[in-house]
């Protein structure tokens, strides 16, 4: 046992070399300069670096109106976002997860489609057409809605603050619905395999409530397309700030003051949620296919109901959308401008190459030693994960300046080379793999103690599993580099070298007025996601994520084994 401990602690430590390099380059080294260039007057064009002590937090928080107001607006969002977080995910996923194959695969099917349109730039352009006092670009004829009422007019303080809040709790609530409904459909599925839900469930909803709080510097798309942060910077929020004064005003000092109000809280944040993963023992494994409860039928009366309900805001306005092109036959002409081929192959080529060869690889070798091989015992691996998780939280919005410099020094801005930088290492992977691991560790030792030898337990309780897990993480990282926005803004000027959102934002600054060209390119680009995500993701839905049961408390002596639950040794279920 001794031997084992040290070889597993020795291999462990060696895997964990890639991704410890990967995470101080590309994420703690440049946080901290950020830390530091905070206490500078920096500016990337003299560049000039003179210390000036705290002025920069002084001037930020000495009588700031615009600062406070900032922080405050910013504040409105989170709060929103978490009242939704709380609530939604919580109830879409009981009710999947009490239901039947057929019904559950029909709802995940409407959750599927929810999720391939969830696009931040589409949401902000349609919502702006929507509340335009036209749908009709030919005849500029009046809409049906008729006058925009004042608290929802964009040339007004109230008006715009409101609108860009009500857009972005549309988003959020599909956010919430999509990825908190699988979420907790996940712990339901554990429970019906016979795991004892309760921590699981206290342990996924405190986890969600903390990516919403997280979710502050994901609040920069919005009130930059709709309102570019005014009237009066009156949408203005802490990343939109952060940007400004770096690459408008290229005042990298004041803007790193800034991103130190991101940086602190979320350094927080990243611990409390490793307490949560960590006391809670969150873990995901793969059981068998759930059944229903008893009565499932009465409950598809309310549940099919409630989703589509929910999906209403979300689904309704990409329809409206794609209604709109086609009622102005604008949709070629999107085409036209947009240049697809082009446009699509930059959007991809280098995102998807990281994400697909550095990122997947490195966080799974992360997650298999510190889930699995476990160096120093469980409680080592943990510990050796919070720096990892810590690092892996920081956002874009805070370390921008750094990765800016940097791209800049190697000569790849306006290159595929640097738009790879956020897509290195990331929160997301590391996560799913070190809950994997650690519940494919559980079923290893499982498998062990029913007599399995040690090949067959490792190949089919951990290596073959990882696949399933590994395509479901790179095909959510994928479609998320598509979305992207603020770092190929930042990076790329050269028209051939732009991606679609950049596209669509360049579109919105040269066609203000001319929306049948911005409407035709929008829903060009949701049309060209939707039909590559929507196969892959329907794939994964039934093929692996209907068989992922999220853990939590410790492991039950000895675990349950898949053959021998039965409905009728559980008592509540029946087969669907």
């Amino acid at each position: 046992m001794k031997q084992e401990f040290i070889l597993r602690t020795f291999f462990g430590l060696l895997l964990l070399l890639p991704g410890a390099y990967l995470c101080w380059t590309t994420l703690a080294a440049p946080a901290l300069d950020t830390l530091d260039k905070s206490r500078t007057n920096y500016d990337p064009v003299r560049e000039d670096v003179d210390d000036v002590g705290s002025k920069n937090f002084d001037f930020l928080l000495e009588d700031n109106e615009i600062f406070e107001n900032t922080v405050s607006y910013t504040a409105r969002l989170v709060q929103t976002r978490l009242v939704i977080v709380a609530v939604v995910p919580l109830l879409v996923g009981v009710v999947i997860g009490l239901q039947g194959r057929l019904l559950r695969n029909i709802n995940r099917v409407l959750l599927t489609f929810i999720g391939v349109f969830l696009s931040p730039v589409v949401f902000a352009i349609l919502a702006m057409m929507f509340l335009g006092r036209t749908w009709d670009f030919k005849t500029f004829d009046p809409s049906p809605l008729g006058e925009i009422p004042d608290s929802l007019f964009l040339g007004s303080v109230d008006g715009a603050k409101n609108v860009v809040a009500l857009t972005d709790a549309i988003l959020t609530l599909g956010i919430a619905v999509v990825v908190g409904g699988i979420a907790y459909a996940a712990v339901m599925r554990g429970w019906q395999a016979g795991y004892k839900p309760g921590l699981a469930f206290v342990g996924v909803w405190l986890l969600g409530c903390l990516l919403a709080l997280a979710s502050v510097s994901h609040t920069l798309i919005l009130p930059y397309l709709m309102t570019n942060g005014g009237p009066g910077r009156a949408t203005m929020t802490l990343p939109f700030m952060i940007y400004s004064d770096a690459f408008l005003r290229f005042r990298f000092g004041l803007a790193s003051a800034e991103a130190a109000f991101l940086i602190v809280p979320t350094i927080i944040i990243g611990f409390l949620i490793w307490v949560v993963v960590t006391f809670f023992r969150l873990r995901l494994v793969f059981v068998r296919p759930a059944t229903a409860i008893k009565n499932y039928d009465l409950l598809s009366l309310v549940s099919l109901p409630m989703i589509a309900a929910l999906a209403v805001p979300t689904l309704g306005l990409i329809v409206w959308g794609f209604w709109l092109v086609n009622k102005n036959g604008s949709m070629s002409d999107g085409a036209e401008l947009l240049d697809l081929d082009n446009t699509f192959g930059n959007t991809i080529a280098a995102p998807w190459t990281s994400i697909w060869l550095v990122q997947l690889p490195v966080t799974y070798l992360v997650g298999f030693a510190l889930g699995y091989l476990r160096p120093f015992g469980r409680w080592g691996g943990n510990v050796l994960f919070l720096p990892f998780l810590l690092f892996a939280l920081m956002p874009t919005e805070a370390l921008m300046m750094q990765w800016f410099d940097t791209a800049r020094e190697k000569g790849i801005l306006n290159s595929d080379g640097a738009l790879v930088y956020p897509w290195i290492i990331g929160l997301f992977s590391l996560l799913v793999f070190k809950m994997f691991f650690d519940g494919a560790y559980e079923k290893y030792e499982a498998a062990r103690q029913e007599g399995q030898p040690v090949s067959q337990a490792f190949i089919f309780q951990v290596l073959v599993p990882s696949v399933g897990v590994s395509l479901v993480v790179g095909a959510v990282l994928s479609f998320l580099a598509v979305q992207s926005l603020l770092w190929p803004l930042i990076t790329l000027n050269d028209p051939d070298q732009l991606t679609m959102t950049v596209q669509l934002v360049r579109l919105r600054g040269a066609f203000a007025t001319e929306w049948a060209q911005i409407a035709g390119a929008t829903m060009r680009f949701s049309q060209f996601v939707a039909v590559i995500f929507l196969p892959v993701f329907l794939l994964l839905h039934l093929g692996v994520v209907d068989r992922l049961a999220i853990l939590g408390g410790a492991p039950e002596q000895p675990a349950p084994k898949e053959d021998e639950v039965t409905p009728d040794s559980l008592g509540l279920i029946v087969e669907a």
